[in-house]
């Protein structure tokens, strides 16, 4: 039993966070809910992680309710995103959940759960 819940919370992990770039508003990776989980790097610079607790009516970070977490320079062909994962030591708990991890390049930050519907992480320039 405890693995059909774990197996159901990774797939609805996967497919909350499944879909394609959108450069045009200058998010190149999101989650949940985002078009994209990772982005190739094509030209390099500085690219921020954002939190943000509360979303706009059209389902957009709202500014007054993001903070910035942490900010890497990256070079063209270098990866930002996002993983799901386990805690091992835990993952046969009933109420165990999944942590979220960002990436920019070879840094890695620990995220841990999300709290509400309306927060999102995300990647911009």
């Amino acid at each position: 039993m405890i693995r059909f819940w774990t197996a159901a919370a990774l797939a609805l992990a996967t497919f909350a966070a499944i879909g394609c770039s959108d450069n045009n508003s200058g998010m190149y990776a999101a989650v949940p809910g985002g078009k994209a989980t990772s982005y190739t790097v094509s030209s390099g610079g500085r690219y921020t992680l954002y939190h943000a607790t509360r979303l706009t009516d059209s389902g957009k970070p709202d500014p007054s309710a993001t903070q910035q977490v942490a900010s890497f320079d990256l070079r063209p062909g270098e990866s930002l995103g996002f993983d799901w994962v386990t805690d091992k030591a835990h993952m046969y708990d009933p109420d165990a959940h999944l942590n979220l991890q960002a990436y920019a390049g070879s840094h890695r930050i620990n995220l841990g759960g999300l709290s509400s519907t309306h927060e999102r992480y995300y990647w911009a320039q």
